[in-house]
This record gives C-alpha cells, sequence and structure tokens, in this order.
C-alpha cells in the first residue's frame, strides 16, 4: 500500500539512500550523491519548518508498505500557487507508484486549502512523468527552454533543455 507521510528530518541518511537509487537523467535539477552535507542539514531545515527561501513547502516520503522509495513536495509561491517536484527510486518506477503519490498529496492539498494550482516543470522526453501528471488530471501549458545545472564526476556544468510544464486547479 503506497501512503505518503512527512519526510524524517533527523539524519540525511534517508536523502543519501533515496538519491543514491534515483535516475536523475531527466530531473531539471540534478543533486550529487551523497548529497553535500551542508546542503542536506539545510535541506533538511527547510522541510522541518515548512519553509524555503520564504515560501511555504511541504515535503513528505512516499512508502510502499512502510519501505521509503521516493518523495513528493511542493513549494509555494505568493500567488498562493505550487510547485511540484517528485522523485522515486528507479526500481520501483512504472508500477503506478507516482500516480498514487501525486493522488494523495492533491487530496491533502485540497483537504488543507493549501494553493488555488500546483504546477509541474517536466523535462520534454520525461515520458513517464509526463503520463502520471495526466493521469492525475494536469494539463499541458507550455514549453519552455532553460538551463539545468548538471553535476558529473564532481563537477557541475550547464546544459540547456527543453521542458513542458503542466497546471493542476483545484
Amino acid at each position: 500500500m503506497i501512503t505518503i507521510q512527512k519526510w524524517p528530518t533527523d539524519s540525511i541518511e534517508p536523502l543519501n539512500d533515496l538519491y543514491k537509487d534515483v535516475d536523475q537523467t531527466y530531473c531539471l535539477v540534478h543533486l550529487s550523491s551523497p548529497l553535500p552535507i551542508n546542503e542536506a542539514y539545510h535541506y533538511l531545515h527547510a522541510i522541518r519548518e515548512e519553509i524555503v527561501n520564504d515560501k511555504p513547502f511541504l515535503c513528505f516520503g512516499i512508502y510502499l508498505n512502510q519501505e521509503s522509495i521516493g518523495k513528493v513536495e511542493v513549494s509555494r509561491y505568493p500567488t498562493n500557487e505550487a510547485e511540484l517536484d517528485i522523485v522515486i527510486k528507479k526500481q520501483h518506477t512504472s508500477e503506478g507508484y507516482g500516480t498514487k503519490a501525486i493522488t494523495l498529496l492533491i487530496n491533502h492539498l485540497n483537504e488543507n486549502n493549501w494553493c488555488k494550482s500546483i504546477h509541474a516543470y517536466v523535462h520534454e522526453d520525461n515520458i513517464p512523468i509526463r503520463k502520471i501528471l495526466e493521469k492525475n488530471g494536469f494539463k499541458p501549458s507550455q514549453k519552455f527552454k532553460t538551463d539545468i545545472a548538471t553535476y558529473d564526476d564532481g563537477i557541475y556544468s550547464m546544459k540547456e533543455i527543453t521542458g513542458v510544464s503542466y497546471v493542476y486547479s483545484f
């Protein structure tokens, strides 16, 4: 059974365990694994305080029968719109867990009147997440081009990608 629960903030190990098993090929932000210690503690602080860069922020672990298989998070802007991010361990992709986790997140946000819409920015070639979003009622909005930082062998570099933004409105 899939559940979402507040992400644990007492240790960086769950973060490192997650990101070592995530395929970041189509992620818009590529994170190193293990995460740099200062960045990891800053992130855990943001999760605990539910604030990142002065914006409300929620982060949930995705659990399959109490085993952590991913995380889903949203940041809310002053316009009362939120931005979605989701990652799932590669051995648990294509099994419907992302669809269920986003459904649970949408229900939570709706029950708490947390935002009026959710935006997701997706790499154009990330067909699985695009299908997940569409199954959850997200509508494609517009194409975009952006530069992303990629991390390889200890070096960050910039790469231009094309993507599609999706919107879910309550």
